[in-house]
């Protein structure tokens, strides 16, 4: 109501008209957004950074690229511009930001693109030249790399994102949706015991969400099947709470138990018992000779 009320006394201001379409964006009103962030690119369409990344986070595809370059090539004018190492910083900030929204337009959107793969490759590496060490755009290269199938290399840049992030304190740490993720292509790696270490953070922090449940019982189902049962088994009892009705995690959750049942089955008799067994009896024997014998 603030930026609307002074849009009446200065309709052509676009300081204003920016500020204003991005607390619409922040709020989910894509509509008027893009309507108010329109004026101002028309008003002034060599500067403002900000009015064109927003545009490309409201649209989509070829069209959303498009807004995200605009926006770049001013950054970068803005970067050769800045005053001091923290504005400068800034500025890197919102470049690293913008390259990877490009790069994962094209793993998603734009993926059957002509120069999708190629472009992908080049937005990741400029924003890691700008950032070597960003977790989040380290942990898309590694994505980028498992389209590839280059699993090695995908192994490798996963780790570096990892390393960015697992020993800060709780607050400091990715997104819980993130870190999700970050299990999710150790898994696709077939790293079990690190996405189980990750996965073990994500239930000391909420051990109350199915999915994460089932992805700790998938990576132990590979070294640990007792243990895969407990948690699958919990997974199944939280869906059943929560009534769940998605059909791709309940068949997901039926068709890993029934494969650690299988395993289990499978097993030979725990030995404990016998060699238990085994000893009393000789224990038993042994003494019954000696009372023969006194």
């Amino acid at each position: 109501n603030i930026y609307k009320e002074a849009l009446k006394a200065y309709p052509n201001n676009t300081d204003i008209l920016d500020a204003l379409g991005d607390t619409l964006v922040i709020m989910g009103d894509h509509q008027q957004a893009a309507q108010i962030l329109s004026i101002s690119i028309k008003l002034s369409p060599e500067t403002g950074s900000s009015k064109y990344m927003n545009m490309g986070q409201i649209k989509q595809g070829q069209e959303s690229l498009q807004y995200y370059q605009k926006g770049l090539q001013i950054l970068y004018t803005e970067k050769d511009k800045a005053q001091g190492e923290e504005e400068r910083q800034s500025v890197v900030e919102r470049l690293v930001s913008g390259l990877s929204a490009m790069a994962e337009i094209y793993m998603t959107d734009e993926c059957f693109d002509d120069n999708a793969e190629s472009e992908c490759g080049r937005l990741l590496g400029e924003a890691l030249g700008l950032d070597p060490a960003n977790t989040e755009v380290l942990q898309l290269m590694a994505s980028y790399k498992i389209s590839q199938q280059n699993q090695e290399e995908a192994l490798k840049f996963l780790n570096l994102s990892k390393i960015t992030w697992i020993n800060k304190e709780p607050d400091d740490m990715p997104s819980y949706e993130f870190r999700t993720q970050t299990a999710k292509l150790f898994l696709e790696l077939q790293q079990w015991e690190t996405a189980s270490e990750i996965i073990e953070f994500l239930l000391e922090e909420y051990d109350e969400n199915a999915e994460i449940w089932y992805l700790a019982g998938f990576s132990q189902s590979f070294y640990d099947p007792e243990a895969a049962l407990e948690c699958l088994t919990k997974s199944k009892e939280l869906l059943v709470k929560q009534n769940c009705t998605s059909s791709e995690i309940l068949s997901s959750v039926d068709t890993c138990l029934a494969k650690v049942n299988e395993i289990l089955k499978s097993q030979p008799p725990s030995t404990e018992n016998t060699t238990t067994n085994t000893t009393t009896t000789t224990r038993t024997t042994t003494e019954q000779n000696k009372m023969e014998d006194i």
